[in-house]
């Protein structure tokens, strides 16, 4: 949503602490034995890929694998 003025307009901080926790979130909703491995998107994922690697002890790998049925 564009915003014309700095009327409506408020600031979102998405400190460390805050990332932290939201990782730690999106970890304890995953089944880690379902994963072969973390993908990042290339253009913006990388970090949060590698805090999910690291946490699920998983490696990071760089291409997608499909299955064909």
């Amino acid at each position: 949503m564009v915003c014309k003025t700095n009327k409506h307009r408020k600031d979102l901080l998405f400190n460390y602490i805050m990332f932290k926790d939201a990782v730690d979130r999106i970890v304890s909703k995953l089944d880690r034995k379902k994963y072969d491995g973390i993908y990042a998107i290339p253009r913006g994922g990388w970090i949060l890929g590698v805090f999910l690697s690291h946490k699920l002890k998983l490696n990071m790998i760089s291409k997608v694998r499909t299955q064909v049925y």
